[in-house]
């Protein structure tokens, strides 16, 4: 293993905090003391050894289920009308990586944010649990941008390389 193979790892950055309000003229704030963050760190980090580019390893799977844990919980027997097994939303493909599931912010909608970490843009589909009445993308703020065309469960979206989209879809 040589300096080539070498894998370097910034746990903390800290730095003094200084700023400037003219040219060339810098002042130093001491008395921002947490800008060192000090105090206890705990850390937790893995690596992934894999072939080939990471958009093709699925590395941002492997992140999330190291960084976000499958919690399982348990219920009683209840009535209901739903399957043993059920997805409330699916996205394809893999690619696209959901960063956002929320209600919207009038509460009449559900928002799904997702991105595209790839240097390549991306065709794909978001499935709901049951049919779309109306699809838009949204701005982060929730601004209307462009009405979509739903298809049943399914909405059909193009993502640009390196870009985040926000959809607002209306249920049922």
């Amino acid at each position: 293993a040589g300096h080539e193979r070498a894998i370097a790892l910034t746990l903390l950055r800290a730095f003094e905090l200084s700023l400037t309000t003219v040219s060339k003229r810098w002042d130093i704030h001491p008395e921002m003391e947490l800008s060192q963050a000090p105090g206890a760190h705990e850390f937790r980090y893995a690596v992934y050894a894999h072939a080939g580019p990471w958009h093709r390893a699925d590395v941002f799977a492997e992140a999330e289920r190291l960084t976000l844990p499958l919690q399982p919980a348990q219920a009683g027997p209840h009535p209901g009308d739903l399957p043993k097994r059920h997805s409330f939303l699916a996205i394809e493909p893999a690619g696209l990586v959901l960063s956002a599931l929320k209600q919207s912010e009038d509460g009449s909608a559900l928002i799904v944010r997702l991105f595209n970490p790839t240097d390549k843009r991306i065709d794909g589909i978001v499935r709901c649990f049951t049919r779309i009445r109306s699809a838009e993308l949204v701005s982060l703020e929730e601004l209307p941008l462009r009405q979509l065309s739903p298809k049943g469960r399914t909405v059909p979206l193009r993502v640009e390389r390196k870009k985040i989209v926000t959809l607002r879809l209306r249920l049922r």
